[in-house]
């Protein structure tokens, strides 16, 4: 009788995030916000390093505020307020109400995280988005708030290791897009071992030196 060793898809103190797969060009994810939660599809953006969801009071001459789950914070239990807050991308500018709430991604907590509710944005980035904000994996260099989410998940011990990894999935007829492994890697998708190179995060971007 054949016998066969099997190991873990993950290991503990890991979380995997289903990504959508929109043309090969955004990959979006769900996240919950709130108590009780609520869900969001959110851009994993490692160019940028905050974390932002439309608002309930999104201006609704703007197309996305029609189609996209929207946040109310009088719906949260937990929910603090900051005041106002603007963040600038390069293509436009984003209006915002600075917000600290508990922030739920594949199971994994975040108590104390602050990030931004848009109510109005002047951006080209809705003119195709699919998705209801932006979750910023880049260095703190990159960020407006100082409160980098992953950042917070090591501070507050919910993954194992200071490590994220993503398998992109390029095959747009696959329902499965890829996914997100907070906190390690899915040995269901590579073989052997990994080889580090250091990054330069000069400028907040995750970047290497090349000769």
């Amino acid at each position: 009788i054949p016998l066969y060793k099997t190991y873990p898809r993950l290991l503990s103190g890991t979380a995997a995030v289903p990504l959508i797969n929109w043309k090969n060009i955004q990959y979006y994810g769900t996240i919950e916000i709130g108590t009780p939660p609520q869900k969001f599809n959110v851009l994993f953006d490692t160019g940028s390093s905050d974390l932002w969801v439309l608002s309930k009071i999104c201006n609704v001459s703007q197309p996305a505020c029609l189609k996209l789950n929207k946040f109310d914070h009088t719906k949260s239990t937990t929910y603090i307020s900051h005041g106002a807050f603007n963040l600038h991308y390069k293509d436009g500018r984003v209006w915002q109400s600075l917000s600290t709430d508990v922030v739920i991604i594949a199971g994994l907590k975040v108590s104390f995280q602050t990030f931004g509710v848009a109510h109005d944005f002047l951006t080209s980035f809705w003119d195709s988005a699919q998705c209801d904000g932006v979750l910023g994996m880049g260095y703190p260099a990159l960020s407006h708030l100082n409160a980098l989410v992953f950042q917070n998940m090591i501070d507050e011990q919910v993954v194992s290791r200071p490590i994220f990894s993503f398998y992109l999935n390029r095959n747009l007829t696959d329902v499965f897009g890829g996914e997100l492994i907070l906190g390690g890697t899915d040995f269901s998708h590579y073989e052997g071992k990994f080889t580090y190179v250091d990054v330069n995060p000069e400028n907040g971007y995750w970047q290497i030196t090349m000769d």
